[in-house]
Parts: C-alpha cells; structure tokens; sequence
C-alpha cells in the first residue's frame, strides 16, 4: 500500500498502524506540506510528532478506546 490517500480504509486497519507503515516505509517522504505556513514535515517528523500527542493524552488518562474529540482553530 503506498502512503497516499485514499478513499476508505477497512475496517481491520486502524489509522495508527497506517501510519506506523508509511513511517517504516517512507521515513523521508514528505507527509505534511502546508505551503502557506512553508511547513513540510516527513513521514518520520509526523509519526514522532503524532506519539508526542499520544503520549501527552495518555498521561493524561486518556486510555484505549476512549472517545477524543479535538478543537483546532
């Protein structure tokens, strides 16, 4: 599977594991341009940034199968 998106994901695949995979795969491949902000991070940046956040909801007793909303503006 390459690391491009794609228009559904079934049901036995968690958004994480894709992740770990274009991590593992594509380390140096760009994963987020935001032209605007001239931000690009690679597959390796996003997945270590993505287990910060991880780590900080868990620390804060976020467990498996707990509903996480987020509100970015």
């Amino acid at each position: 599977m390459p690391c491009v998106p794609r228009k559904n994901i079934t049901s036995d695949e968690r958004l994480g594991d894709l992740l770990d995979k274009c991590v593992r795969e594509h380390p140096d491949n760009d994963a987020i341009v935001y032209v605007d902000r001239e931000l690009r991070l690679s597959w390796r940046e996003w997945g270590a940034e993505v287990d910060l956040v991880a780590k900080g909801l868990m620390a804060m007793g976020v467990n498996k199968g707990d509903k996480v909303a987020i509100w970015a503006t």
